[in-house]
C-alpha cells in the first residue's frame, strides 16, 4: 500500500492532479501493462533454465554445489511471474488504475524519474516520450502498486 499512500499524499498536497485520459491512451496503457506481465513468464523460465544448466555444470565438474539464496530466488521467479500476471489481470478487471498529471523533478542514475510529491518513488517510462526534462509535465499512471510515466507521443 506504500505506492497508494504516496499517491494519496501527493494528491492531498496538490503535487499530483487526477486526470482523465482519452480511451485510446487508456487502452494502450492496459495493453502494454498486460504484455509486460506476460513477457515476465518466458523470461523467468529462461532464467531457470540457465541456472539449472550452471547448477548441472557445477555438479558435474566440481562435484559439489552450494545452494544459496540466489538459486532459491531464481527457482521461485516463475511462480512470481505467474502471480504477477494474474494480479495484473485482476487489477485491470477491477479498474485498479489511475492517471495523474505530475511534474518531473529529475532523473536518477539508473534512468528512473522522480516526480514532485512522489520523491520516495522511482518511476520508469512505460511508453511514449523517451526523455523528460526537469519541470516538464507528464502523465503518471498507477496500476496496483506500480507507477509509470506515459505519454501520447
Amino acid at each position: 500500500m506504500e505506492v497508494k499512500d504516496s499517491v494519496n499524499n501527493a494528491v492531498s498536497n496538490q503535487c499530483l492532479f487526477p486526470i482523465t485520459i482519452n480511451q485510446e491512451l487508456e487502452e494502450k496503457f492496459v495493453k502494454k501493462s498486460k504484455s509486460s506481465a506476460v513477457v515476465l513468464i518466458p523470461v523467468s523460465i529462461i532464467v531457470v533454465i540457465i541456472v539449472s544448466v550452471l547448477l548441472y555444470l557445477c555438479w558435474t565438474y566440481l562435484g559439489r554445489v552450494r545452494i544459496g539464496w540466489f538459486l532459491l530466488i531464481c527457482y521461485l521467479f516463475p511462480f512470481y511471474a505467474v502471480y504477477n500476471l494474474f494480479s495484473t489481470l485482476k487489477a485491470i478487471k477491477r479498474h485498479d488504475y489511475q492517471f495523474f498529471a505530475g511534474e518531473i523533478l529529475g532523473k536518477t542514475e539508473n534512468n528512473n524519474y522522480v516526480v514532485k510529491g512522489l520523491e520516495d518513488q522511482k518511476i520508469a517510462i512505460l511508453f511514449g516520450k523517451k526523455e523528460y526534462r526537469q519541470g516538464e509535465r507528464t502523465i503518471v499512471a498507477r496500476l496496483k502498486d506500480e507507477l509509470n510515466l506515459i505519454s501520447a507521443d
